[in-house]
């Protein structure tokens, strides 16, 4: 069965990247959700040192897909998916990892080290025109970046006013992503026939 490696944002591997997790596993994937800032000895991630760790969390993402493909069961292409600060470790993780096939990249930054003509698997960006952490002007720069590139990212304009990819109910946020699920990128396909793994 596929694998998805998830990556959370720079608040850390709290319940809502589980619960995440157990929407992928309830898909039929194997799911692992990564605590990469462990690397760090940090809880969260202070934007003071994101460019200083960046290349420690990236070298534990890469080596978390290596984990994920020896484990038993897991026989399918691995896919990576991350937000915010785990969208750009996505993306650069990938780079460098050929045993990615796909990414999702939920409201991602382009890394620094980014190289427009190296290998990028069918990567999927979801961004909100409201985002100020993370402006949506990251995925247009990722777009304008991978222009001509074999399987051009792809995803919803969500440039738009109003765009969001989170519902509100009962004064509190919902996040969307089991309406999101079926839109895998191309590389992650498959049809599951057991149900996935869990992570926490």
């Amino acid at each position: 069965r596929p694998a998805v490696v998830l990556l959370h944002g720079s608040d850390g591997p709290g319940p809502r990247y589980r619960a995440a997790a157990r929407l992928l596993a309830a898909a039929g994937y194997h799911a692992f959700l990564v605590h990469y800032l462990d690397r760090t000895r940090q809880s969260r991630a202070s934007f003071s040192t994101i460019a200083r760790n960046l290349p420690a969390w990236t070298a534990t993402a890469r080596e978390a897909v290596g984990f994920v493909a020896r484990q038993p069961g897991v026989a399918g292409p691995i896919g990576v998916l991350g937000v915010s600060l785990g969208g750009g470790l996505a993306v650069a993780a990938a780079q460098a990892e050929p045993r990615v096939r796909a990414v999702v990249n939920y409201f991602g930054f382009v890394p620094s080290a980014f190289d427009p003509g190296g290998r990028l698997p069918p990567v999927l960006v979801l961004h909100g025109a409201r985002d100020r952490i993370v402006p949506v002007q990251n995925a247009m720069a990722f777009k304008a970046l991978t222009r001509g590139a074999a399987d051009p990212p792809r995803g919803p304009d969500l440039r738009r006013p109003g765009a969001r990819l989170h519902g509100r109910r009962r004064g509190g946020r919902v996040a969307s992503d089991h309406r999101l699920l079926p839109a895998a990128p191309r590389g992650l396909s498959g049809r599951p026939v057991l149900r996935g793994s869990g992570a926490g």
